[in-house]
């Protein structure tokens, strides 16, 4: 009984941690980089990649981006991270803005326009944008 108590009195605890979390998230976060960042698409690693690029930002976050182009499209966009919840939704989005496009179009693709599709970000945060950005850039020139 007494063990049933404690239980469910860290599962009550956890339970208010993660909804004053979520709370305070959302009072910086617009609901797309929310989204991006707890449901990241195109996370992962590509085999033999045509690009690879790896990064570290002025935070100490470490991006990874692969991509595959077949002609002068970017048909596979893949990115790695071990950065926070910004970084994520930074990669997220990215990789979907890039896929699909000619390797022109990606190239020009900017730390801008990747936060207007996000919805914004908060200042503190604009970094995660640039170094997104930086990444693909570097993994789509070697290609």
């Amino acid at each position: 009984m007494e063990e049933t108590n404690y239980t469910d009195g860290i599962d009550k605890l956890a339970s208010n941690l993660q909804s004053k979390i979520d709370e305070d998230e959302a009072k910086v976060f617009s609901e797309t980089a929310l989204y991006e960042a707890h449901h990241p698409q195109n996370f992962g690693v590509i085999e033999n990649p045509d690009g690879k690029a790896v990064l570290t930002g002025s935070c100490g976050d470490t991006m990874e981006m692969f991509v595959v182009v077949e002609g002068d499209r970017v048909v596979e966009v893949k990115f790695s991270t071990d950065g926070c919840g910004a970084t994520f939704a930074c990669g997220s989005m990215l990789s979907k803005m890039a896929k699909g496009q000619k390797t022109e179009q990606v190239l020009a693709l900017t730390d801008e326009d990747l936060i207007e599709r996000l919805d914004g970000l908060p200042e503190e945060n604009l970094h995660c944008a640039r170094l997104a950005v930086a990444t693909l850039h570097g993994a789509v020139k070697v290609t």
